[in-house]
């Protein structure tokens, strides 16, 4: 049993120095931030909060269950900390291996306007093309244009930026977040 405490605490410990320290709690360094008609919105969650069975550190870039192919989610919120999203970013790449994103500047947008909307993910996984969507309540949307880069990588975190067009205006983001392949 003193094997067990000693192992989980050196785990609490290596996960806690990816962590910062803010007046109302600690929260996981991974974080996006954006800008959309003069409102900013942050993505970045609290240590306790991703403790909970069903919590999840966001932002983050892993493989989709579904393709295989990795994807990027963050859920922007009003302020750090909350966990009610007001927008849900989802960006789709058509690669199987981080190494392929670093450096290069995705552009994502509607390219096939004959497709139906409710089937252009679906087209753009069956050919290989990036794609975003935003979602706001229950309401979703493919991103009519935009662009997505990640400009360093370290290990398993990366950093980069986006630009998503859509029904609501243009939306500005940086990110720093966790990657897993």
């Amino acid at each position: 049993m003193g094997k067990v405490k000693i192992l989980l605490a050196m785990l609490l410990m290596l996960s806690l120095s990816a962590c910062e320290r803010h007046e109302d709690g600690t929260y996981f360094k991974y974080k996006c931030t954006a800008e959309l008609n003069g409102e900013t919105y942050i993505d970045q969650r609290r240590v306790e909060t991703i403790l909970s069975p069903t919590g999840q550190i966001t932002p983050r870039i892993c493989p989709d269950e579904n393709s295989g192919f990795l994807y990027f989610v963050s859920y922007l919120c009003t302020k750090a900390g909350m966990t009610t999203f007001t927008y849900m970013v989802e960006i789709h790449f058509p690669v199987e291996a981080s190494d392929q994103l670093v450096g290069k500047e995705y552009d994502l947008g509607i390219r096939n306007s004959e497709t139906d909307i409710d089937e252009y993910p679906q087209y753009c996984l069956e050919n290989s093309i990036p794609y975003a969507t935003i979602t706001k309540g229950f309401m979703s949307e493919t991103v009519n244009k935009g662009s997505f880069m990640i400009t360093s990588r370290d290990e398993d975190t990366v950093n980069g930026n986006f630009t998503l067009h859509f029904s609501e205006g243009t939306m500005t983001g940086s990110f720093y977040c966790t990657i897993k392949e």
